[in-house]
């Protein structure tokens, strides 16, 4: 994992090797706090800003045409201020894609909006939001408090799917049902969403 310092921002980037996608989903379900946890530590050591939160998946691959367009590209959430587009891709320009960053300008050298650019408020509620769940669990843990409650993501995958513990799992034999995800978008996190 890295952290890497801009004048007031900060970022940090996470390597992965398995699945480095990062989600509103993923956040708002718990399963994917760690980088907005780590933000918030740098946060408040430094008194600087989160200009964005990254996984950077490292695949052992030859040829970048082996593989998806994402391989070796910082995939992440980040501010929607422009000024800071030079500090992620010095050749990124109008109308085009980073090959460093999932970031695109549009014609007029401005961001693109997708659920990943957001505003520094609403980058303050992610983090708030993780900080707020994982104080929530850690009071859970600490009453007690380990309901089984595994999460569905589709038709196909849930949290047991995988799990090696499957067999001695007590929710088979105790009928427990999963937890169904829900659409999430930067509302589902509270406050209102900031117009660009």
């Amino acid at each position: 994992d890295r952290v890497d310092f801009y004048g007031d921002y900060f970022r940090i980037i996470d390597y992965k090797s398995g699945n480095a996608e990062a989600t509103l989903s993923e956040l708002y379900y718990g399963k994917k706090l760690q980088l907005f946890l780590y933000s918030l530590a740098i946060k408040n050591a430094t008194n600087k800003k989160l200009s964005g939160t990254f996984y950077l998946p490292i695949k052992n691959v030859v040829n970048k045409a082996d593989n998806d367009e994402n391989i070796y590209r910082l995939l992440g959430f980040y501010t929607n201020d422009n000024d800071l587009i030079e500090a992620y891709d010095t050749n990124l320009c109008p109308n085009t894609k980073s090959e460093f960053v999932n970031m695109s300008l549009k014609k007029d050298g401005t961001l693109k909006k997708t659920d990943k650019v957001l505003s520094p408020s609403e980058i303050e509620r992610l983090l708030n939001y993780s900080k707020d769940l994982s104080i929530s669990a850690l009071n859970n843990i600490k009453c007690g408090k380990f309901k089984a409650s595994p999460l569905k993501s589709d038709s196909m995958h849930n949290a047991c799917t995988y799990c090696p513990y499957l067999a001695l799992c007590s929710k088979a034999s105790n009928n427990i049902p999963f937890r169904e995800t829900n659409k999430v978008d930067i509302n589902s996190f509270g406050g209102t969403n900031e117009q660009l």
